[in-house]
């Protein structure tokens, strides 16, 4: 058993309190303010701030390795990294290829849950494409895109999590049907989808948005698009947030519609996050990084190079908010898409997945009480 004592410990409602957390896999007590706990190990936390761990539920890779390469030793190695960044769980997330190659990667995911991992938990996969809209690819090559597979969802339930696909190309609603059933989180994205497609969508049990703006029909006063329909409906909506992919005052504007408990920041970075300018892949295509900006050789953005750590500082920076409700959005938001309730907040029973930080800037990562980073 440990107690982290007197570090500002940030609640569930936002605000912070001097206590002392108990811990061991799990959360115990939280106890306001100093006091020793017999027989526990007593960890510092005076000046510092303790979170919940953050959640990237849309990550396509960091320090040079992708969980496309398809190999559970690059998702350790993503794990490992993360944990240096204040995550303590992620979704890798594919990109559109083959089928026969989407399957083996999601494969080395499944195999990659069942391994102890060194840093941030591998949650399962996010499976971005291969069922979206040809007129809105993004950085997705559109060559492979595909219908929804009811035998690749069957096949592969115990790992996906997250499904991104275009609602307007589900026109019978099959493929959301099935994900529903399987308990997959379904989410409109790389879609053209009009208003009234994606309303439609909404009201069958799509909860959730990829990356709101980009790569999807735009909001216009006549035909608001799934941009206006998402910021119309309750349902989440990922952000990237680099200040490359959504300039700050839409940010501003969609956190104005979707209030503070709606908006998931994620990072959407590929395996250039970390390192420096250079030529990198992405999906199998080929990204050159330059100036923090990662392009296509056709000038397509192919993700991005930040972490969610930069991602909740610059949310802070775009909007005014505290830092401490910008992590919150970064932890408790993802958790509450996923239904997970065993993680997302510094609460009794929770896993202990926590974070320390001095300023804005991750000291000390736990992973269901596991110190798996300390600076």
């Amino acid at each position: 058993m440990k107690a982290l004592r007197g570090a500002r410990v940030l609640t569930p409602t936002g605000d912070t309190m001097e206590a002392t957390v108990v811990f061991d896999r799990v959360i115990r007590q939280v106890i306001p303010g100093s006091p020793d706990v017999p027989g526990a190990e007593t960890i510092p936390g005076d000046g510092l701030l303790l979170t919940p761990g953050m959640v990237d539920l849309h990550i396509h890779g960091i320090a040079g390795f992708d969980g496309c390469d398809g190999t559970p030793e690059a998702l350790m190695a993503m794990s490992e990294a993360l944990a240096r960044h204040g995550i303590t769980s992620f979704l890798p997330t594919t990109m559109t290829l083959p089928r026969e190659q989407i399957r083996l990667i999601l494969a080395s995911v499944g195999r990659a849950m069942e391994s102890p991992q060194p840093g941030a938990r591998i949650l399962g996969a996010h499976l971005e494409g291969p069922f979206i809209s040809p007129e809105r690819p993004g950085a997705q090559d559109p060559k492979f895109i595909a219908a929804p597979d009811p035998d690749l969802l069957e096949e592969f339930r115990p790992v996906i999590k997250v499904v991104t696909f275009a609602p307007e190309r589900d026109p019978d609603h099959r493929g959301l049907n099935h994900m529903l059933r399987l308990g997959m989180i379904p989410s409109a994205g790389h879609s053209n989808a009009s208003y009234r497609e994606a309303s439609e969508a909404f009201g069958l049990g799509v909860r959730s948005v990829t990356h709101l703006f980009n790569a999807m029909s735009p909001f216009q006063h006549r035909e608001p698009g799934l941009v206006g329909a998402a910021l119309d409906h309750r349902v989440h909506c990922e952000i990237i947030l680099d200040g490359i992919h959504c300039h700050p005052a839409a940010v501003r504007l969609a956190l104005k519609a979707l209030g503070e408990d709606r908006l998931v920041p994620v990072s959407d970075s590929m395996r250039a996050a970390d390192l420096g300018e250079g030529v990198f892949s992405l999906g199998g295509q080929r990204v050159t990084v330059s100036q923090r900006v990662a392009r296509l050789d056709n000038g397509a953005i192919a993700g991005s190079v930040i972490t969610l750590e930069d991602a909740v500082r610059n949310l802070r920076d775009f909007t005014g908010l505290p830092l401490e409700r910008c992590i919150l959005m970064a932890s408790r938001n993802p958790s509450e898409l996923l239904q997970d309730r065993s993680m997302g907040a510094i609460e009794p029973l929770r896993r202990a997945d926590m974070v320390l930080w001095d300023r804005d800037r991750p000291v000390r990562t736990y992973v269901e009480g596991r110190e798996v980073f300390s600076s």
